[in-house]
């Protein structure tokens, strides 16, 4: 299963706010089944996007949950 629009990223946008938030997002995520999921930070003028930080985050987070999930990253636009 793939979870599609996940804020995980720690600190980045309204999402997860730590790496202990993060990991327990991914703990949760695999025993409900989710196998593959879709990093997407919001990208407007509140949350400015940094695709190359957002990649070092990505990499630090497959280092943190090995090989149980899979990860790609996205960017979200949200207009108020």
């Amino acid at each position: 299963m793939v979870d599609i629009h996940c804020h995980l990223l720690p600190g980045i946008d309204d999402g997860s706010d730590s790496w202990e938030t993060t990991e327990e997002m991914c703990r949760i995520a695999a025993i409900d089944g989710i196998r593959h999921i879709v990093c997407s930070p919001h990208a407007n003028d509140t949350y400015k996007y940094d695709r190359t930080k957002y990649d070092e985050i990505i990499s630090e987070l497959r280092e943190r949950t090995g090989e149980t999930l899979r990860f790609s990253l996205v960017a979200t636009s949200i207009f108020l």
